[in-house]
């Protein structure tokens, strides 16, 4: 995927704004900007060495959204301004565009899409969503997907969707990121058998490629050596969903995946004529559960979340893919009508799929995440949020554990345009 289909997705996207009809319903313009101050007692996330900063971050953004009876449509654009104390050498500004577009064609048939595009630099960019920790360096990110569901009747509906995502390192030893997938759910209402229950049958085939292209000198000659991971996965599970009562619901879901791997490296040496090449293929093949299981409670003035997953999904800026395991639960309970207070905490198994491909160089970590946050709303566009953040990565494969704490305050500030 490359960043012209980033540039069609955004170009549908604000098409879809453009829509004659939209125009007579709910639009807005919103600037906001937000300042942070953070303090880190461990800012590159290493076992031994142990450096803390404090960072400032401002990040100007400006969002546009627009609703009507059958239009849905987003576009948001933010920068992040990240100026180290001690360490001015890793400042840094980060870019984000995200885009979003839904429309209801009939009364039964909608159609959606979005696209992405973000720049970043932090080793931790991706420890919230996989518990994986990155080399510092810069990247490239695509995200794109398009879709449609459609009622099949008034009881049963279906779901189709293709997405993919690119990442690109600007570091050479860096395994560059290319995947593609394709998910169908079918859904059908159990209220006839079972009160407020809804089941859905669903199946997925992902693919990820990860490609790594090095030179370098080699006893006065060049060694060229490219590698190439390709993860094909498919799963298919099937689940149900019940709202148990006004504030209690559940959900779970159970299958199975089929998981192939191959990596290819092919290795030539300059420094005879004609040149050297070696190429090697490695093949391997499991499978496993895949699932989640988990539950909600929404009351007046206390809500929470509690679920468990397991997947197979892309590992970037590692070799392959991984088997992940999250743990995730989080609660949170509204004390004044302007203050509330929040407490996440977050546990990942990350182990590779192809442990047989490559001996030596897989995954194996669990990370530990535990977030309370304290927010303050002056009025409805300015607000404060002051939240302390412990991390733990336990790299079992490297036999070490590494650990942060983290403190910041965020002032957020809006301004809605044209409502």
């Amino acid at each position: 995927m490359k960043a012209t289909t980033l540039l069609w997705g955004l170009a549908a996207i604000i098409l879809g704004c453009s829509i004659p009809e939209a125009r007579a319903d709910a639009w807005k313009v919103v600037p906001s900007i937000a300042v942070e101050q953070k303090y880190s007692d461990n800012i590159f996330f290493d076992a031994e060495n142990t450096e803390s900063d404090f960072i400032n971050t401002l990040s100007p953004a400006l969002e546009f959204s627009e609703k009507t009876e059958r239009l849905t449509a987003s576009l948001k654009a933010q920068l992040d301004s990240l100026t180290y104390f001690d360490n001015s050498y890793l400042n840094a500004t980060d870019q984000n565009y995200r885009g979003s577009l839904r429309y209801a064609v009939t009364q039964k048939a909608n159609v959606f899409t979005s696209a992405g595009f973000r720049k970043d630099s932090q080793v931790d960019r991706d420890l919230g969503e996989t518990g994986l920790l990155q080399e510092g360096g810069t990247r490239k990110n695509y995200t794109y997907e398009a879709g449609a569901d459609y009622a099949l009747s008034e009881s049963m509906g279906m779901r189709l969707a293709f997405n993919g995502s690119q990442d690109d390192y600007d570091d050479p030893a860096e395994y560059d990121l290319e995947s593609q997938g394709v998910s169908f759910v079918l859904s059908r209402d159990l209220s006839a058998f079972m009160t407020a229950t809804t089941g859905r049958l669903s199946g997925t085939y992902n693919e990820y490629d990860q490609t790594n292209e090095q030179v370098g000198n080699f006893f006065g000659g060049t060694l060229s050596t490219d590698s190439t991971y390709k993860v094909k996965n498919y799963s298919g599970s099937i689940g149900a969903e019940r709202q148990w009562d006004e504030k209690f619901s559940l959900f779970a879901d159970v299958g199975w995946r089929y998981t192939d791997t191959t990596q290819e490296s092919v290795q030539v040496y300059y420094f005879a004529s004609p040149p050297l090449v070696f190429a090697e293929t490695r093949e391997s093949n499991g499978s496993g559960f895949t699932g989640q299981f988990g539950g909600s409670y929404r009351g007046e003035t206390t809500d929470a979340n509690l679920t468990l997953s397991q997947e197979v999904s892309a590992a970037s800026g590692t070799n392959g893919a991984t088997d992940r395991t999250i743990f995730r639960g989080t609660v949170g309970r509204r004390l004044t009508e302007k203050t509330r207070v929040d407490v996440m905490a977050e546990y990942y198994i990350n182990t590779s799929v192809q442990d047989e491909v490559r001996p030596g160089s897989n995954v194996d970590e669990k990370t530990l995440r535990f977030n309370p946050r304290l927010g303050y709303q002056f009025n409805q566009d300015f607000s404060l949020e002051v939240a302390y953040m412990f991390e733990q990565v336990d790299d079992q494969a490297n036999d070490s554990v590494s650990e942060r704490n983290v403190v910041w305050c965020r002032l957020v500030y809006q301004y809605p345009l044209f409502e």
